[in-house]
């Protein structure tokens, strides 16, 4: 199995350690060693902005071999990913998933993305995306789903699982609650606004935390 990664998840795994027989992991780091973990060269770059030793640590770096990035750039994107658009990361990874797929291959591609918003609304990455539907997509939480089942037998547990899933709910939420906070001190929202994305996102928590407990119960009960 390969997970294509991007910076917004690479981040989100490293936020938060724990311990399994005496030694400290992230999910990245545990990740890691059960799959192997790439990234656009574009990727990569965002990555070291966010953490200057973890590309010379171990180049994940693809390195593309049917096409350039540059071919792919102008083929789909029309030379936005050149031009440093917003969503240039999940563009490049996406050609890093269609120059790495083949269909005689049996290892699984995955499209590891925390920025749903980026692939999903973006009309033309998520057409583009939907043109190729070998890659499935995963979140930070899927990689706690798969850790779980995976992992759980060497330490990785239901409570250790159960944790990690709040702490990423934690995390997520406190970034989007100072997003918005920030909003409203710009004045773009008022009080009201304010209040009722606060209580979505209390919503949103409550909802994941469920969705994903779930999820969890169900492995447990195959694992058992």
């Amino acid at each position: 199995m390969v997970c294509v990664i991007d910076a917004c998840s690479y981040i989100y795994l490293n936020q938060h350690s724990f311990t399994i027989a005496g030694k400290d992991y992230t999910l990245f780091s545990l990740l890691d060693q059960l799959i192997t973990i790439r990234q656009s060269e574009v990727v990569g770059q965002e990555i070291l902005l966010a953490s200057e030793s973890a590309i010379k640590r171990n180049n994940r770096n693809y390195k593309f071999k049917r096409r350039s990035l540059a071919e792919y750039d102008n083929l789909l994107f029309d030379g936005t990913i050149g031009s440093s658009s917003k969503d240039a990361g999940e563009k490049a990874n996406l050609a890093v998933c269609i120059d790495m797929f083949k269909y005689k291959n049996n290892s699984q591609i995955v499209f590891l993305s925390d920025d749903l918003k980026a692939v999903k609304s973006e009309d033309k990455l998520h057409t583009i995306y939907d043109a190729f539907p070998y890659f499935p997509l995963w979140t930070s939480f899927e990689v706690i789903l798969f850790i779980y089942h995976v992992y759980k037998r060497k330490g990785f547990t239901s409570d250790l699982a159960r944790q990690t899933l709040q702490d990423l709910i934690s995390f997520h939420s406190n970034i989007r609650h100072e997003g918005l906070k920030a909003q409203k001190n710009r004045l773009d929202i008022n009080n009201d606004q304010f209040a009722q994305n606060v209580q979505k996102l209390q919503t949103w928590q409550q909802k994941t935390k469920r969705m994903y407990t779930e999820r969890l119960d169900i492995i447990e009960q195959v694992n058992s």
